[in-house]
């Protein structure tokens, strides 16, 4: 296998792995949703009911310390999920810089800022002349990252359970 080989070769397997990783993070997400979706409904289920023939509180409690542990775990889930994607697609970035008159190394340089960064980059089109790319004005007023939204996400519902445990313990439910 010849040197070009070899290159194509690792890339291609760094592509992939942060495809996977990405893949991962998701399915991760989308399985800790339908946990504390059930957990959700079993406690609005033991809050409307009141003929229930166990310890209304108690459960209330316990469903709401498990929920908050699993948030728990589940951010940690997902710190480590992003970090591997993160390192995935930098490892494919530096291979793509080390590879010798590889017209993508610029892209993915001017890639990086165009998102990293809130302004727009010149490509150079081939033909002798500069493309200017800028984001919208939209996205750059939204500027959403989908990890701070995910990040968000897991501390709403953490708040949710710890909602439920202080109102437990004040008699409010």
């Amino acid at each position: 296998m010849n040197k070009s080989d070899q290159f194509i070769s690792s890339y291609e397997s760094a592509v992939q792995f942060k495809i996977h990783e990405g893949e991962l993070v998701w399915s991760r997400f989308s399985g800790f949703m339908v946990a504390h979706t059930i957990f959700f409904l079993l406690i609005g289920q033991i809050i409307i009911e009141r003929d229930l023939p166990i310890n209304r509180n108690m459960s209330l409690l316990l469903i709401s310390i498990v929920g908050l542990i699993l948030s728990f775990l589940w951010l940690l889930s997902t710190i480590r999920g992003f970090e591997s994607v993160e390192f995935w697609s930098d490892a494919s970035i530096e291979l793509s810089n080390k590879q010798i008159n590889n017209p993508m190394a610029e892209v993915f340089k001017k890639g990086r800022e165009y998102f990293k960064l809130n302004h727009g980059v010149y490509f150079d089109i081939g033909t002798g002349r500069k493309k200017y790319i800028q984001r919208s004005i939209v996205s750059q007023l939204i500027r959403i990252n989908t990890r701070w939204i995910s990040y968000l996400t897991i501390f709403i519902i953490f708040l949710c359970y710890l909602l439920i445990i202080v109102g437990l313990l004040m008699g409010l439910i």
